[in-house]
C-alpha cells in the first residue's frame, strides 16, 4: 500500500517518531494533509507503546505507513526505524506534537534541490495563548525563530531534513538517550563537511506543555537528559565539570547556567524578532522557573551518577 499522498514515487519522506501518540498525532497528520507541495511524498510513523496507535492509523489514515514496535522506542531508535524504511531521496522529521505549515515540505524540497545535504527550518509557538506554553517556546526554541540571521547563527543546526544517503553515511541517530539525539547527529554532520541550507519559511508549530506542573517536569527531564548526553556522547557541558565539587555544581546549575541561557535567549529575540521582546520580558518569571527546573534535573542526574551516591 502506497504511503504517498498522491500516486508516484515519493520525492520526500516524512518520519514521525510516535510513542503512545494516539491522542497527540492528529494535528500533525492534518498538517501534512494540507501541504501545498505538488509532488508525491510519503508519511511514515515509527510507533511504539500500548495505546493502539498502529490499529488506529490503519483505520483512519490508511495511506500512512506504520512501523510498530512492542518495545518502547527512544527518539533516536524511532527516527532510525523511520528513515531506514523511507523510499525517497530526502527525509524530514516531524514530532508528534508539531503541526507543519502548508509550505513546509515544498520549501524544504526546493532547498535540497539547490544542492544542500541538510535543510534547517524554523519552529513557531503552537500555544501562543498560553503564558506557560509561550515561556516554554522561548526557553527551548529561541534559536529557531523564523529569522534567517538566527538560523544561520546556530552552532549546531536543528530542525533539519536530510539527504537520505547522508543519514546512511553518518550511521543514523544514537539510540540510547531520551533527548539530544539530533544534536549528536548534527555535530557529526558538520564534522563530515555536509552542506546545510536554511529556509526560515519552512515552519512547524510546536505544541508546548501549557500546565505549569507539566512544563516544569518536562524541563526537569531535559536537565537529566543533558547530563546523560554529556557523559555518554561528549557534548560540551554548559553546567561545568560533572565531577567537580558539589557546591560549585549547585552554583553553576541554579545560577550561572540559567542566567546564561536567559540572556542568550533575550539576545536572540532582540536580534531576530525585536517585536517580541516585551513578551519575553513579561514571561521571564516563568522562563526562569523552567531554567531552574532544568538545572535541578541536571543536578539530580549528576548526583545519581556520582560514585559516592552509587555506593
Amino acid at each position: 500500500m502506497s504511503a504517498s499522498t498522491v500516486d508516484g514515487e515519493p520525492a520526500i519522506s516524512v518520519v514521525i517518531p510516535a510513542y503512545e501518540s494516539r491522542l497527540r498525532i492528529g494535528p500533525a497528520l492534518q498538517g501534512l494533509q494540507e501541504q501545498d507541495v505538488a509532488e508525491p511524498f510519503e508519511v511514515i510513523v515509527a510507533a511504539s507503546g500500548g495505546d493502539g496507535l498502529a490499529e488506529h492509523l490503519g483505520a483512519a489514515h490508511p495511506k500512512v505507513r506504520v512501523i510498530d514496535s512492542e518495545v518502547r522506542l527512544l527518539p533516536g531508535a524511532a527516527r532510525n526505524r523511520g528513515w531506514a524504511a523511507a523510499r525517497a531521496p530526502f527525509v524530514a522529521f516531524l514530532a508528534d506534537d508539531c503541526v507543519p505549515e502548508a509550505g513546509w515540505l515544498r520549501l524544504r524540497l526546493a532547498r535540497h534541490r539547490d544542492g544542500f545535504d541538510a535543510v534547517g527550518g524554523a519552529i513557531a509557538n503552537g500555544t501562543p495563548r498560553s503564558p506557560v506554553g509561550s515561556a516554554g517556546h522561548y526557553l527551548e526554541y529561541s534559536a529557531l525563530l523564523p529569522s534567517p540571521r538566527l538560523l544561520a547563527e546556530q552552532v549546531v543546526p536543528h530542525a533539519l531534513s536530510y539527504r537520505r544517503s547522508l543519514l546512511e553515511q553518518l550511521g543514523g541517530f544514537p539510540e540510547d538517550i531520551r533527548t539530544g539525539e539530533d544534536t549528536i547527529l548534527n555535530k557529526r554532520l558538520l564534522a563530515a563537511g555536509a552542506s546545510v541550507g536554511f529556509e526560515p519559511r519552512a515552519v512547524f508549530a510546536h505544541r508546548n506543555p501549557t500546565r505549569l506542573r507539566d512544563f516544569l517536569a518536562h524541563q526537569h527531564q531535559h536537565g537529566r537528559g543533558l547530563v546523560r548526553v554529556i557523559r555518554e556522547h561528549g557534548l560540551k557541558s554548559p553546567i561545568g565539570r560533572l565531577d567537580g565539587p558539589a557546591a560549585g555544581a549547585w552554583w553553576r546549575g541554579l545560577a550561572v547556567y540559567p542566567a546564561a541561557r536567559w540572556w542568550q535567549a533575550l539576545s536572540r529575540v532582540a536580534r531576530g524578532a525585536p517585536g517580541r521582546l516585551p513578551a519575553y520580558v513579561l514571561l521571564s518569571p516563568l522562563i526562569w522557573l523552567g531554567l531552574w527546573a532544568t538545572g535541578a534535573g541536571a543536578l539530580s542526574a549528576r548526583r545519581a551518577a556520582s560514585p559516592s551516591h552509587a555506593s
